[in-house]
């Protein structure tokens, strides 16, 4: 992949023929996004993105209060996560490290006392279901109101709901 991510999946099969030497693989030319000037040579890692398949399933009553404490357990987590990222995010050069420690910020705010805790906990007493999937419902319902927003800018921010539910 160069610098620039430029260039499409390619393949020695496709439109030519060529001969394989024995031991060697054909070359790709992987398309992606650039994250350093360059040229890597390597075995890229490729990972999925978007919200997570989670199962959804039934609770008991007397389920509710021990899946309820494990939402607060994985919020707890996810918190410490991105407060880790934040400090490691401020030792970025230039501005491009505050930019991210301000994101970061809204993420954590996401995960203390807001509509998106309190939202999944409802749905966890409610609808008696794991805590997966009320994150994922959750998360669902709050991005779909951002993307429907009519200001461009906030619209954008159904990803950063999606990104802090995935977390």
């Amino acid at each position: 992949m160069n610098a620039k991510g430029a260039g499409t999946v390619k393949s020695a099969r496709k439109g030519r023929s060529k001969k394989k030497v024995a031991g060697l693989k054909e070359e790709r030319v992987l398309e992606g996004l650039g994250v350093s000037p360059g040229i890597a040579i390597g075995t890229p890692h490729v990972t999925e993105s978007g919200a997570p398949t989670v199962p959804e399933y039934s609770i008991d009553e007397t389920q509710i209060e021990s899946e309820k404490s494990r939402f607060k357990v994985a919020v707890s987590r996810s918190s410490r996560q991105i407060r880790r990222l934040k400090n490691r995010a401020l030792t970025m050069h230039g501005s491009a490290g505050e930019e991210l420690g301000y994101l970061l910020d809204a993420y954590r705010h996401m995960l203390t006392g807001s509509r998106l805790t309190e939202g999944v906990e409802r749905r966890i007493e409610t609808l008696k279901v794991n805590a997966e999937a009320a994150v994922q419902a959750e998360i669902s319902k709050i991005a779909r109101g951002f993307a429907n927003l009519p200001d461009p800018y906030m619209a954008a921010r159904a990803n950063d709901i999606r990104e802090a539910g995935a977390r």
